[in-house]
């Protein structure tokens, strides 16, 4: 089973939209709502291994179609949720956000990259959607996934490469 996860992994990282580099897979898992499997998310980084301190690139295959307008509401109260911060001191970066997420279907990939602490660009499809400049953003966005407050934090571990 390993082996899977870890091919898709190293798949999404050959797939990611940069330019030539050596971006090793570190964790991938299925986020599925009750029988429904909403997406797939791989994350790489030149090392194999996370830290928020270093370039990374997370990869969610969609399985289901979501609206743009979904995905970026479930984004800003997942951020404020984990920030501990209001929602509406995210307001300002809605027009950002609303770039980024587009409407996907099932097949659709949206790739985000770690560009630093407060940056970040998307591609949908392998086409650059957004950049975000926003202090703070990576841990308030990628924490989504990443953090150990997520809503999955067992598939938090995974994605980390913290557990198999």
């Amino acid at each position: 089973m390993f082996g899977l996860v870890a091919s898709a992994a190293a798949y999404a990282c050959l797939a990611a939209p940069l330019p030539a580099t050596d971006l090793k897979p570190v964790g991938s898992v299925a986020y599925k709502k009750a029988i429904f499997h909403l997406y797939d998310i791989s994350l790489c980084s030149d090392t194999g291994t996370f830290q928020w301190d270093n370039p990374f690139v997370i990869t969610l295959k969609y399985k289901r179609k979501f609206s743009s307008e979904m995905i970026v509401k479930a984004t800003m109260v997942e951020m404020s949720r984990l920030s501990g911060r209001d929602q509406s001191e995210f307001e300002p970066l809605r027009p950002t956000v609303d770039k980024c997420f587009p409407n996907v279907k099932k097949g659709d990939q949206i790739t985000g990259v770690s560009m630093g602490p407060d940056e970040a660009k998307f591609y949908y499809n392998g086409e650059l959607t957004c950049e975000v400049k926003w202090a703070g953003f990576n841990e308030d966005f990628f924490g989504i996934w990443l953090a150990d407050e997520s809503r999955a934090p067992r598939k938090s571990k995974v994605l980390r490469g913290l557990k198999k």
